[in-house]
């Protein structure tokens, strides 16, 4: 009976937690390819537009598949058929927003160059340009307002609260990540990394002294 009400609850969750899993790792990859340098200004990847280059173009059609697979649709009974559409449009666009407020704060938090200490106006060029309130840009805000507003609604509309509870989650589990960030210490020294058995010598953006690198183990 317990395993059952897991398996129940987590069924249920599982949408959310995927996404914050997801958005957690790409954040994780970033750092990993970008090291201290944001907004891939570091990266052979050209510009494309509105700023973005096409990393980032790549980036976000990645977000928007993987969202996709995990909000088939919308399950509640609707008066008009097409409400339900509508629905699950609604409940997309929202866990998109979720994934990628948690994944611009993950990569401050996971970066050993930042730190959430660092997540301000003055040490991020590439958010440097936009408005901040309370900490944060002003688009998360946005992004939990209109949480909060979708929340309502859907409440009303269904007598569900697939918003308000995912967006609990995802706040406590951001709100959780950056208080672990606080305690932290982190080393803003940038240092070359170890690709000593990883085809190091056939590197042109490292100078390795190796003579004859391997497949990593």
């Amino acid at each position: 009976m317990f395993l059952d009400r897991l398996w129940f609850f987590l069924n249920r969750l599982w949408p959310i937690l995927y996404i914050l899993a997801h958005a957690t790792i790409f954040a994780w990859l970033e750092v990993e390819m970008e090291g201290k340098h944001g907004w891939a200004v570091n990266l052979p990847t050209s510009c494309a537009f509105g700023g973005w280059t096409w990393y980032h173009i790549a980036m976000n059609l990645i977000v928007l598949l993987s969202v996709g697979a995990v909000t088939r649709g919308y399950d509640s009974i609707f008066k008009n058929n097409w409400e339900k559409y509508v629905a699950a449009v609604l409940l997309y666009v929202f866990r998109v927003a979720v994934w990628f407020c948690v994944e611009d704060i993950m990569w401050f938090v996971i970066n050993k160059h930042y730190g959430i200490r660092k997540y301000t106006k003055h040490d991020i060029f590439w958010h440097a340009d936009k408005t901040w309130i309370l900490g944060t840009i002003l688009l998360n805000w946005f992004v939990l307002i209109g949480a909060i507003i979708l929340g309502f609604v859907e409440k009303i509309a269904t007598n569900k609260f697939t918003v308000f509870v995912e967006t609990g989650i995802a706040t406590l589990f951001l709100v959780v990540s950056c208080l672990i960030s606080l305690s932290l210490t982190y080393d803003s020294v940038e240092t070359v990394p170890d690709k000593s058995v990883c085809f190091g010598s056939e590197s042109t953006a490292f100078n390795y002294t190796t003579d004859s690198c391997n497949i990593c183990a």
